[in-house]
């Protein structure tokens, strides 16, 4: 069996808690393990009576559990992970995968003739778990509205896509290889197996010092991680900032292991660009990277790099949850 579920740390409303959960369903995912990270009575109240999503509050109790309450994000997801594996262990035993998404990521079929369940049920035993390549969404140019949502791909290898990059993206491509200002590691489904499993945000290993075997991860060909990590610039300003201060553009320590390779780690960049052209820059770096205008468009697309997708968020909301009102209504996922 490939039967499939998904574990994620949100703090999001109860809008796009709904948005999460539909698509994955209609993705064929059985079984959701969410982890509030701060308070939403509405989400609370909503799902309260669904036995397919369970939502666990992640207040004093929940931290006194698991020993401390980590003071970063990434932190957090972590515990909150190999909390789900256990949860689902024990309390849904015929999950017997689990991935690890964010709130604005949606596993999408690419190129794949089988379901993801299918997929999994041929993976061999001794896998631990899947990776799934990430692509990162592009903005429509001047607030256009268009059922057909488009995102850039990554190239592989590092070392073409490191050749090309600047062909791609004219502008910042020497400096923000491949384009991407979000993650480039994509996410996992991993096994919930008896033996030991240390997972982390974007892997899992069978090793507590995060030593990776890579004969114990495959890649789900077909299927990508479609990431909306982008937004129109008047919500991405105050979001950059955000993140430059507590999020993913803040300075880590992994950017020495990148500069001894030579690269620039994006933080970085942002500071480079700011101390050279302010916010203005930073503006500029946007409408280069991430707005669908035509020319990027036809470049993506000349290096296969393109995907599209009419995502039919509305459609699949109204599938599994009729009645926003009534939790229980939700119509059974099929396979």
């Amino acid at each position: 069996m490939g039967h499939w579920g998904v574990v994620s740390t949100v703090k999001a409303p109860l809008s796009e808690v709904v948005k999460f959960v539909a698509h994955h369903l209609s993705m064929g995912a059985q079984y959701f393990v969410i982890y509030l990270d701060q308070p939403d009575a509405a989400v609370l109240e909503y799902f309260r009576d669904d036995p397919d999503i369970k939502i666990i509050p992640t207040e004093d109790s929940h931290w006194t559990t698991l020993g401390h309450r980590p003071k970063s994000i990434e932190g957090r997801q972590v515990f909150n992970i190999n909390h789900a594996i256990d949860h689902v262990r024990d309390i849904r035993p015929s999950i017997q995968w689990l991935a690890h998404f964010d709130i604005d990521e949606f596993i999408v079929n690419h190129a794949a003739n089988l379901t993801i369940a299918q997929k999994l049920k041929r993976i061999p035993d001794d896998v631990l778990s899947v990776q799934i390549k990430p692509i990162e969404n592009l903005i429509a140019p001047n607030g256009t509205l268009s059922p057909i949502h488009h995102f850039k791909a990554l190239m592989y290898p590092y070392g073409r896509r490191a050749r090309l990059s600047s062909e791609i993206y004219p502008e910042f491509g020497d400096r923000i290889i491949g384009g991407f200002l979000s993650h480039k590691n994509g996410k996992s489904i991993f096994r919930v197996t008896n033996r030991p499993v240390f997972a982390r945000i974007h892997y899992v290993s069978n090793d507590e010092a995060e030593k990776r075997n890579p004969k114990d991860t495959v890649h789900l060909r077909g299927y990508e991680l479609a990431h909306y990590h982008s937004k129109p610039w008047d919500q991405f300003e105050p979001l950059y900032h955000e993140r430059r201060e507590t999020g993913s553009y803040r300075t880590l320590n992994k950017g020495k292991q990148m500069r001894r390779a030579g690269l620039s780690p994006l933080w970085d960049v942002f500071t480079e660009i700011e101390n050279t052209e302010g916010i203005d820059g930073i503006r500029r770096m946007h409408q280069a990277l991430c707005i669908a205008t035509p020319d990027l468009l036809a470049r993506l697309e000349n290096f296969h790099l393109l995907r599209s997708f009419d995502m039919q968020f509305d459609a699949k909301i109204a599938r599994y949850f009729p009645d926003l009102d009534l939790p229980t209504a939700r119509i059974a996922n099929a396979d």
